[in-house]
This record gives C-alpha cells, structure tokens and sequence, in this order.
C-alpha cells in the first residue's frame, strides 16, 4: 500500500483548486515548445533583434492600426512556429481585480468617443495601452517558446560583441547574461522541489489571531506564499555560492563564449521581415 498522505482529506473541487494555484506559481508556460518549425530553426540572436525592434516601434507607435499589424504578426509567428494555443497561460485572478479597478477610475477620465451620453476616451486609452503590453508579451513569449535557454543566451552574446569596441566589459557581460539565463531553469527547479516539500508536510492549523491575510488558508495563503518564496530565495543564494565556488577553483570568471559564425540567410531573411514590419507600423499606424 501507498504512503499515506498526513495532509487532511479535502473534496476533489478543493484539491484541484489548490494544486491548480500550486501549478500557477511554477513558470512552466516559459519552457520551449519542441517542434522543427521555422521559427525554431532560425537563429537566436536574429530572433532577438527582431522582437526588440519590433517591441520598441510598437511602445512608441501604439495606435490601433500598428496593434493590427503587430496581432497579424503574431498569428504569423504561431502559424509558422505550429505553437499550440495550450502555451498561452491563464491570467492571474489578482492581475484581473487590478485591472477591472483600474477600468472603474478610468470610467471617470472622459474624452472622446461620446456614447449613451458617456464619454469613453478613458477606456478606449487603456484598451491601448493593455493591447500594447499584450502583444509585447506575447512576442516575448514567441522567442521563448521557440528558443532554448542556451541558445538565448549565446545570441546575446553574439549580438554584446561589438561593444568591444566602446571599451565595454563584453566578456562580463556576457558572462552575466549566460549564467543569468540558464539559472532560470534551475530556479523553476528549486521552486518545484519547495511546492513538492509542501505538499508532504501536515497543513499546520490556521491561526486564531492575527491580520487577516495571515489567518487566511485558502489554496494557497498568503503567509505560505511567504514562506515558499524565504526558501526559494534561499535556495537560490545557496546555489549561487556553489556556482561561485565551482568558477572559483576552475579560475574561470568568464562564461565560454560562442564559436564564430557567418551572418547566414536566415539573419538576412529576419532582419529584413523586422525592417518590413517596423516600416509597416510607423508609416500605416
């Protein structure tokens, strides 16, 4: 027979609430989609440059004709990169409330458009700017999907080289952005390996006294909430203190850097797409 579970029995509704908002914290929707696609072919640091320009001319030109070409590129990259719909992850219920308090005060803000004696310029802004932030997400999350953490980070690399040249600390830098990208996925480790602690331990009995919030034992509280993200940062401290050991006695502060590589067809191809959109935006929207 199976080890018992110490934790006490809950309805299936209850348990699957919880475990959904245990499943929420772990930034899985960040993990690479596997596939051959094209967009997963095409190099890391073109990819870069591309979301970058294509962000940038889209936070500086955020009209509504610039948010059609950047939601047809989007559904262009999902095309050709065959993601599924299933990587979009669901919104955080706290984003929501924030949202919809902020939908209510704009409702106050007037201008135009005028509509059943209302004037909704506030709103229509703000449908802006959160169309705005979607779709730079959501180009975010193509080159995250469709590019593995090592070869992120040896684009950046690539693309930090000609810093040199302006006395940058390239090599540091690179070193930085290197470790930084793949500890990610260790992180996400760790926080798994914490949620797993949870889960084995009894639930502790919820307090009489206190604030509110504290004596709060939903699916996930806020005190252990609290308490999960004190040893994840702890653990990631003491991870970085082996990391640091390990480059210590090897006497190698700097990450290994890419190998050398000519500008092929499918940089041309990217650079020039990006270009296109760019152009598109700033003379259409």
């Amino acid at each position: 027979r199976g080890a018992r579970d110490p934790r006490p029995r809950v309805g299936g509704r209850t348990r699957r609430r919880r475990d959904r908002a245990e499943a929420d914290v772990i930034p899985a929707r960040l993990a690479v989609t596997p596939g051959s696609s094209v967009l997963h072919r095409l190099p890391a640091g073109s990819k870069v440059l591309a979301v970058a320009a294509i962000s940038t001319t889209l936070a500086f030109r955020p009209t509504w004709s610039a948010l059609a070409i950047g939601a047809g590129v989007i559904c262009a990259c999902f095309l050709l990169g065959r993601l599924p719909l299933g990587v979009l992850s669901r919104p955080p219920k706290a984003l929501l409330a924030v949202l919809a308090l902020t939908v209510f005060f704009s409702l106050d803000t007037g201008g135009d458009p005028t509509w059943v004696g209302m004037e909704w310029g506030g709103i229509v802004q703000l449908a802006r700017l959160v169309a705005v932030g979607f779709e730079i997400v959501l180009l975010a999350g193509v080159l995250a999907w469709t590019t593995t953490l090592a070869e992120l980070g040896l684009g950046l690399t690539r693309l930090l080289r000609p810093l040199r040249l302006l006395r940058v600390p390239v090599d540091e830098l690179a070193t930085v952005v290197s470790l930084a990208v793949r500890a990610i996925p260790l992180l996400g480790t760790e926080l798994g390996v914490v949620l797993d602690a949870r889960r084995t331990r009894p639930a502790p009995a919820a307090p009489t006294s206190g604030p509110r919030w504290r004596r709060a034992r939903g699916p996930l509280a806020a005190a252990d909430a609290i308490e999960i993200g004190v040893a994840v940062v702890v653990s990631a401290y003491r991870r970085a203190g082996e990391l640091a050991d390990a480059m210590t006695i090897r006497n190698s502060c700097t990450a290994p850097l890419p190998e050398r590589r000519r500008i092929g067809l499918g940089d041309v191809l990217t650079v020039l797409v990006a270009g296109a959109v760019c152009t598109c935006i700033v003379t259409i929207g």
